[in-house]
């Protein structure tokens, strides 16, 4: 009503009722900072330039998150608020600089944190996105990146970079199951050989009787070549075991979140293993 009083009729008087009325029985209504505005702009039209840059300078120091400010700024001729401004992308840009000198972990930490701390800018999927081209490119560490292009994909599905890496994340964790199933494959046929071995062992103990058609010592002499080779399968199937529990310890830490992942690998507590 103040506004269509002010610009269609130009009811000045009833304008100001109108707005003078919401700043005093509705402060805390989401109309206030533009009714200020209103009114200064009716100050101005009455010559009281002292009252509207009064009211400019109220809505330009306590409201910087609406738009309104602006209009405010103008009046008083002051600099204007960017609402599309992107902290992240100065920050991506600090990341980028790091990456051209070569700081590898510098750089993962920086772009982590842009995701952590800004998850809805649109620099936040190409951080990741960055992390694990570092992983895979820089640091030969595709299973680390694995970790980062995973998040990328359940966070931000429908990004580019998400669509970019879903291939080769498909790829590698197809690999991952092959290699399981091949090693678990391997573990069964040294078992069945380490069994085949122990009960021939076994009946070899039981005849080892030395003999007087036999040459002295030849059944004893078979016996301890056979317990040698019994001791060389059963080391085998033990370092494929540990092997294996090495693997799944490892998987274990990459099921963490992948800021411990980050942090983690630059403290050293990854650089013995092999990626």
């Amino acid at each position: 009503m103040g506004n269509l009083f002010f610009t269609e009729f130009n009811l000045l008087d009833s304008a100001y009722y109108y707005y003078s009325n919401i700043l005093t029985n509705y402060p805390n209504s989401s109309y206030q900072a533009r009714t200020m505005f209103a009114l200064g702009s009716y100050y101005l039209t009455m010559n009281n330039t002292k009252r509207a840059d009064s009211l400019f300078n109220l809505i330009y120091e306590n409201y910087k998150n609406q738009r309104i400010i602006n209009a405010a700024a103008d009046k008083l001729g002051k600099p204007l608020i960017d609402f599309n401004y992107d902290p992240a992308q100065t920050l991506y840009g600090k990341a980028e600089n790091s990456l051209m000198k070569g700081k590898f972990d510098t750089t993962l930490v920086q772009l982590y944190r842009i995701y952590k701390k800004h998850p809805s800018s649109p620099y936040a999927a190409k951080s990741l996105f960055t992390s694990g081209w570092i992983l895979v490119n820089k640091l030969n560490k595709p299973d680390s990146a694995a970790i980062i292009y995973d998040t990328l994909v359940k966070n931000y599905s429908r990004t580019i970079y998400a669509t970019t890496v879903e291939p080769e994340l498909s790829t590698f964790e197809q690999e991952q199951i092959r290699l399981k199933k091949a090693r678990e494959d391997s573990i069964k046929k040294a078992e069945l050989k380490l069994k085949v071995s122990s009960d021939s062992l076994g009946n070899m103990k039981k005849n080892a009787v030395i003999s007087k058609n036999s040459p002295p010592g030849h059944k004893i002499k078979n016996v301890q070549k056979n317990e040698t080779e019994f001791d060389k399968i059963k080391e085998n199937i033990e370092a494929k075991k540990r092997k294996g529990l090495k693997e799944r310890k490892f998987n274990q830490v990459n099921k963490a979140p992948p800021d411990t992942l980050i942090r983690g690998n630059f403290r050293g507590e990854h650089k013995k293993t092999k990626y």
